[in-house]
């Protein structure tokens, strides 16, 4: 850790309170050797907060002004995932109204407006594999940082301007504003910037969907334009459930089908009563409405919300091998096509 953070500094909380290990400690040049039950909480935080400062006393005036910039900039970005998840899932209930100037700065006074929706998937195998949610929303932020440097003003071109804007925990959409119709070869070079971006966090499997060029007028940036972008941009990304070999999804929107609410219910009773019955005649004939490819293509959410509630455990008892290919699906809202590819 030392060789690879020199700054760092660390203190040692254990419930081991033999000298031995304290004295191998104090060789090391820990900060700190804490004993949980001599500690209260307060002074477990006062060891903590005393090395803090020890830290921004040695920090020169470069250092801390960077310190704060990532503070204000990490801020920021959850702002902005909690505004697009307001959008994004707005029915009209949540009023998200308001456009924040700050972020929409040039691109709400463009003529023109375009958007690249990145996602990304870790394979299965993989160490990343098993990310918690918050560790989901740190691989974004750094996906981020590192698409804001790499696509930056000499990249996008004179007189474009560009604002990204976080989406659940896998997702990025990064809004495209100009004063002159953006040509489909510029588009497709910020796609492959992107793409290229995204090596640096091998082995994740990265994909893009690059929307069509809207001309906007002389008429202000409107909140629904923002959320058609965004929504059309999840649309296209979800193609990659599709063409999983695909780096670059569409460049158009794609269209699904969606299944009705009453009828989805009716193919998951049929199916949950043949397997109740243990019936594979029935099970077969009740499933393929579903696994059939239909022209356009099922919305893969539709798809696996239904696979979803056919196999949960309250209404069938499964065998530990489906359980355990089941487990192997992600439900997570805006990560159901991780592990997307044949149905």
């Amino acid at each position: 850790m030392r060789k690879r953070w020199p700054r760092i500094r660390i203190v040692i909380l254990t419930a081991y309170g033999e000298f031995e290990y304290a004295r191998q400690a104090i060789e090391l040049g820990v900060d700190n050797y804490l004993i949980k039950l001599a500690q209260t909480p307060e002074q477990i935080l006062d060891a903590c907060r005393k090395v803090a400062e020890e830290i921004e006393q040695e920090m020169d005036v470069d250092q801390k002004l960077e310190m704060r910039r990532k503070l204000e900039w990490e801020k920021e970005w959850t702002r902005k995932r909690q505004w697009t998840e307001r959008l994004v899932d707005d029915d009209g209930s949540t009023h998200v109204r308001a456009i924040p100037e700050e972020w929409f700065e040039g691109v709400a006074q463009a003529s023109y407006l375009t958007g690249l929706t990145i996602g990304w998937r870790v394979p299965e195998g993989s160490e990343q594999a098993e990310l918690t949610e918050e560790e989901l929303i740190q691989l974004q932020r750094q996906v981020g940082e590192v698409l804001e440097q790499r696509l930056d003003q000499r990249m996008l071109g004179e007189g474009n301007r560009m604002v990204m804007l976080p989406i659940r925990q896998s997702r990025l959409c990064l809004l495209i504003g100009s004063k002159q119709l953006l040509e489909s070869f510029k588009m497709n070079q910020l796609a492959l910037a992107a793409l290229e971006a995204l090596k640096d966090f091998a082995p994740v499997k990265s994909f893009i969907h690059v929307g069509p060029v809207r001309e906007l007028g002389k008429q202000p940036l409107t909140i629904k334009q923002i959320a058609d972008g965004l929504r059309e941009g999840l649309d296209g990304l979800a193609a990659y459930f599709y063409k999983p070999d695909s780096a670059i999804v569409g460049k158009h929107s794609s269209t699904f089908r969606r299944f009705d609410e009453e009828q989805i219910r009716e193919w998951i009773a049929a199916v949950v009563k043949a397997m109740l019955r243990e019936d594979a005649e029935a099970f077969q004939e009740s499933v393929s409405v579903i696994t059939k490819l239909y022209n356009p293509q099922v919305h893969p959410e539709d798809l696996l919300s239904m696979t979803r509630q056919m196999f949960h455990p309250g209404f069938v008892k499964l065998p530990a091998s489906v359980v355990e290919r089941l487990n192997g699906i992600d439900w997570k809202r805006g990560r159901i096509i991780v592990h997307g590819g044949k149905k």
